[in-house]
Parts: C-alpha cells; sequence; structure tokens
C-alpha cells in the first residue's frame, strides 16, 4: 500500500527531472560548465538567491527540482557556456547566499541570440492567458519574419508569462558581438512596430544572461485563477513545432 502511494509521487519527480535535464541539454553542449541561479527563494524575512556551477546535466537536474519545490520566483541557467574555473566557485551544487554570479567576462562564446517576448502588463505579475497569447502571436510573427529573410528553426520555450525564440550561433564573446546583436534587436523592433500588447526585451542582449530552465515554475507574484503560475517548458527547433 505505501508503495502504491508513494509510485504517483516518485513518477512525477522522474518525469520533472527529466524534464529539466532535456531542457539544460538542449541549452548546453556535453562537458560544458553552466550556472545554476535560483531567484527568491521565500524565507520568514526576505527573500534570497543561490547558485552553483555544473558540468553534469544529471545533477544539475536534480538540484533545480529540489530548488524549485522550494517555491522561488524562478530557477535560471546561463544561456551561453561559461569558463570552466567557475565550476570551483560551487562544483555540482547550489549555494545558498552565493558570493559570485557569472559576469559577462566569464561566458567563453556566444551561443545563442534570445529573443525574450513578454507581455505588456504591471511588474511582478503573472500574465493573464490573454496576455500570454499577445506574446505567444508576436513571437509566431518574428519566427516568419526571420525565416523569411533565411534565418534557421530557434529552440523554442514558453517562459509561463512570455515566449522565448533561441538562435544557435558561434559567435565571440567581445563587444563588437554585443554591439552587432543590440544592432539586430533595433531592426527587429523596426519590423514590428504597430499599437501591440506584447513587446521584445531589448536589455537581454549581454552575454552572462539567464533564463528559466524548462521543467521549473515562473512564480511571479501571487497564482490567483485568472494569473496562475505556470511552467517554463522547452521545445526543440523542429519545423512542425508551432508556438504554443
Amino acid at each position: 500500500m505505501v508503495g502504491t502511494i508513494d509510485s504517483p509521487v516518485k513518477e512525477e519527480r522522474t518525469t520533472r527531472i527529466a524534464e529539466i535535464r532535456r531542457s539544460l541539454e538542449l541549452l548546453h553542449e556535453a562537458g560544458s560548465t553552466f550556472e545554476i541561479r535560483v531567484l527568491g527563494i521565500p524565507t520568514r524575512g526576505k527573500p534570497f538567491n543561490a547558485s552553483g556551477y555544473f558540468n553534469d546535466f544529471g545533477k544539475a537536474a536534480e538540484a533545480a527540482y529540489e530548488y524549485d519545490r522550494a517555491n522561488p520566483a524562478g530557477v535560471y541557467t546561463t544561456m551561453n557556456p561559461v569558463v570552466p574555473a567557475c565550476l570551483a566557485r560551487a562544483a555540482n551544487r547550489i549555494v545558498n547566499y552565493h558570493q559570485h554570479s557569472t559576469t559577462d567576462r566569464e561566458i567563453l562564446q556566444r551561443r545563442w541570440i534570445l529573443i525574450d517576448i513578454d507581455p505588456d502588463r504591471p511588474a511582478g505579475i503573472a500574465a493573464s492567458e490573454s496576455e500570454r497569447q499577445a506574446a505567444v502571436e508576436l513571437g509566431s510573427e518574428i519566427e516568419d519574419i526571420l525565416r523569411c529573410r533565411g534565418w534557421s528553426y530557434p529552440l523554442l520555450a514558453d517562459s509561463g508569462n512570455g515566449v522565448y525564440l533561441l538562435y544557435a550561433v558561434d559567435l565571440p564573446n567581445t563587444d563588437a558581438t554585443t554591439a552587432m546583436i543590440k544592432r539586430f534587436y533595433a531592426g527587429l523592433q523596426s519590423l514590428i512596430e504597430g499599437n501591440r500588447s506584447a513587446h521584445i526585451d531589448m536589455g537581454v542582449y549581454n552575454p552572462a544572461r539567464i533564463i528559466r530552465i524548462g521543467g521549473t515554475m515562473n512564480r511571479k507574484g501571487d497564482s490567483i485563477p485568472d494569473r496562475p503560475h505556470r511552467r517554463c517548458v522547452y521545445h526543440e527547433p523542429i519545423e512542425d513545432c508551432p508556438i504554443r
């Protein structure tokens, strides 16, 4: 009887860890070093943050899962590879109240260009379904614009409130690359001008940018019926994988 009761819990844990691991494997190459950062972990006092560095997908997924169970605001990872020396800050584990996070100078290369689309809404709250849908529609439009210009299919993610479009690149981590990405955002913005209920986040150009990990919850504000907390979900970059 005990085994029967525990089975669904174990199955949920196994499924969630597998989803988290898969999202990390989509973002990071095998053997690369990446940071996992947990923001807004609740306590009786002020919420705190935690961080660790990983080159082991299994340990990373388990750590992300366990910290997500603590109901933080979010569990994130660097989207670009980190210099391996940073692993010594906290090797394949997460440390509470960490002293150091990844800086732009500690990124080895640009592996992704991120287009982060958010619905317009007050800060610090989850999106309503109609607001989230506005971000989905803008993301679909941007994907079509770039496909018509020869871009490949992106890695897609429903961040819980908005949409990530992640385009694979192989670029050096230089000031010139950062300037180019800023120009790209400005050019893309000029193609979608008009009255909209969603927008491109123009501030995600830095190489040490962190993004939500698939399989973890996006918790902004309180979860209420018309603005619920949602799970971040990643979709592989394939032709027949529409934004949802």
